[in-house]
């Protein structure tokens, strides 16, 4: 499994404090509990715990064509023909919904992007969010969906990661397909809730996967936002020890770098090279991160 070479600094500024001794082991077993798939009878999802609630409702339509391309397709992205969504007993009209990811492409449960037409209402304890666009995803088996949910909550406690995220029962076709993750886009998150310019997403190798900016950034702030990008890694190869930090801390802020870098140790997590997200921060004038896919 691939890693990068991280930045050789001794300030790793995690708070013991921040974490009950009991979440910790209860996540470090289930990063490597066997899972299974969550049980239906009579297509009703049924939850072994009674006591839980799933606080959201995903229903759709789709051709009977398009649904069974859907589930038995392998590998291939596709958009779904719905024209409209049930969500938490709204009806809104779709711009689009579209198969994606990469695993799960070859499952029968595919995870999907959603584009609606108007916002729509997600619930998640006492939070509410309103969102036009969001991903609906299928974690396969149970194990990944604690995995991300304990992922994620630990990661808002200590402050490095900000996106909305909840759980819906998804139903195509009148049939339940289980249970999903709802979870906010990191470039909506970023550009419109923080007024970032541009987010990047790392590739292996400090490559640039994907890149989104508003309206606002013209191509040669694009170019200017991904040099300094590279240059992080340029640095990396080129000093160490305190000149390393003195080269990269006005360029990425250190401190919840080495959090998350510190969180992925914790919970012994080595898929991380490319399942994040930079965006630039207006306010310390460098860029923040968004952790992403802890399953």
């Amino acid at each position: 499994m691939e890693r990068i070479n991280e930045p050789d600094i001794a300030v790793l500024n995690l708070k013991p404090g921040l974490f009950f001794p009991g979440l910790i082991i209860f996540l470090l077993v289930s990063f490597n509990s066997p899972g299974q798939e969550t049980e239906s009878v009579n297509n009703v999802l049924i939850l072994k715990d009674k006591g839980l609630k799933i606080e959201n409702t995903i229903s759709l339509y789709t051709s009977r064509a398009k649904y069974q391309a859907m589930i038995t397709g392998q590998g291939s992205k596709m958009f779904l023909d719905a024209r409209f969504v049930i969500i938490n007993g709204d009806t809104l009209n779709v711009q689009a919904i579209k198969t994606r990811g990469h695993s799960t492409l070859n499952l029968r449960r595919k995870s999907l992007g959603f584009n609606l037409k108007s916002n729509a209402s997600f619930y998640h304890g006492e939070k509410k969010e309103s969102l036009k666009r969001f991903y609906a995803l299928s974690l396969c088996m149970d194990k990944d969906y604690v995995n991300n949910r304990m992922a994620f909550e630990m990661m808002e406690r200590i402050g490095i990661f900000s996106l909305f995220y909840t759980f819906c029962e998804m139903r195509i076709n009148n049939h339940s397909e289980g249970i999903y993750m709802v979870i906010e886009r990191p470039e909506d998150w970023a550009i419109k809730k923080k007024e970032s310019p541009i987010i990047i997403r790392r590739g292996y190798n400090q490559s640039i996967d994907k890149i989104a900016s508003d309206d606002k950034t013209g191509k040669d702030e694009i170019r200017r936002y991904c040099d300094n990008f590279r240059l992080i890694y340029k640095y990396l190869g080129r000093y160490d020890g305190e000149k390393l930090y003195q080269m990269i801390s006005p360029l990425i802020d250190l401190d919840n770098y080495m959090k998350w870098l510190g969180f992925n140790f914790l919970v012994r997590n080595g898929d991380y090279t490319d399942e994040v997200y930079f965006y630039f921060d207006n306010i310390i004038n460098k860029f923040g991160i968004i952790p992403w896919d802890y399953d």
